[in-house]
């Protein structure tokens, strides 16, 4: 009869002749950290993310509690976090002990706890986050029971010897697709698919070019590309936290993208008409000042991924 699976163990999962190694999230460590209900961000001496004053948007209440509508809050007091900080990283301590003692009374086996989070939670949304992490890791290395460790370490150590089938999923609500893909965002798709084609197409026809000038234009749409491609624009859309920013941003990294391949694509006619000399490979466009003045100013606005290699996309 086989075992139940749990996420204390890893697993092996067949992807066409390949195997891949996964470990399971663990429910109760993510609800801990992540739930405004059950979570220590929902502490009500914490500070309240959603309310900001009019003026200099600065947030100087605190969460008072889960129940209390936005105009109840009251003041934040940062001299009682302390003492709430040293108390929940305690009880998040002992509560990882406690679940991999009782993994190993159960089966005999050393567990993995897995508590993958969103950076973008500790310090944006719990302000005070950091300032736990900082705890249960200081708490967590001073005790013989506990290993911290990575998902990589852990399967060096422990080989994973059972496969399993899993359905697809995702981090997002209620583990599917729809906060990315609805009725809402349908719109943006078809140029994200369409983008990607013209990268692949344009990095095989230049993987080998020895132009600098055509290699830096390429590089530079890689990096429009991966920006436009954030799962950020279609959540911020389905969510309504900042949809027309996300529209805008979205909008503004394609047109970048489509600018720099369309200069691409206009050298390669030129060239393919032989209208300038092989050594003059995109000369046109060096020398055009405006365009030299757009390059720049949108490799210094995105610059992201400084060592960015457009050829990758050759390989697909």
């Amino acid at each position: 009869m086989d075992e139940p699976k749990t996420t204390f163990s890893p697993y092996l999962l067949k992807h066409n002749e390949d195997f891949i190694a996964l470990v399971g999230r663990n429910e109760k460590a993510g609800l801990q950290v992540w739930s405004g209900d059950w979570g220590y961000p929902g502490d009500g001496w914490y500070r309240e993310f959603h309310k900001k004053d009019s003026i200099s948007g600065l947030q100087y209440w605190r969460v008072t509690g889960s129940d209390v509508d936005l105009g109840s809050k009251v003041l934040y007091e940062p001299d009682m976090v302390k003492g709430r900080i040293q108390e929940n990283s305690d009880h998040f301590v002992h509560m990882i002990y406690s679940l991999l003692k009782d993994y190993k009374e159960k089966t005999g086996k050393n567990g993995i706890v897995a508590a993958p989070y969103d950076s973008e939670l500790f310090g944006h949304w719990w302000f005070e986050g950091p300032k736990w992490i900082k705890q249960v890791l200081k708490k967590m290395a001073k005790m013989e029971e506990l290993d911290l460790t990575t998902i990589s370490d852990h399967l060096e150590k422990f080989t994973p010897e059972i496969t399993i089938r899993i359905p697809e999923s995702s981090w997002g609500e209620g583990g599917h697709h729809w906060v990315w893909l609805n009725q809402d965002t349908y719109w943006i798709w078809p140029h994200i698919y369409e983008s990607e084609k013209k990268m692949e197409d344009l990095a095989k026809k230049y993987k080998d070019t020895d132009d600098d000038f055509i290699k830096r234009v390429l590089n530079q749409a890689a990096r429009e590309l991966l920006l436009l491609e954030s799962s950020d624009w279609p959540f911020l859309i389905t969510t309504w936290q900042a949809r027309d920013y996300a529209s805008n941003r979205f909008s503004e990294h394609l047109d970048n993208f489509n600018n720099l391949i369309n200069a691409v694509e206009k050298t390669s006619a030129v060239e393919e008409t032989s209208a300038v000399e092989e050594a003059g490979a995109m000369e046109y466009r060096k020398k055009d000042e405006e365009f030299r003045k757009y390059l720049e100013s949108i490799e210094e606005k995105d610059k992201i991924f400084p060592n960015i290699d457009f050829t990758i996309y050759a390989k697909y």
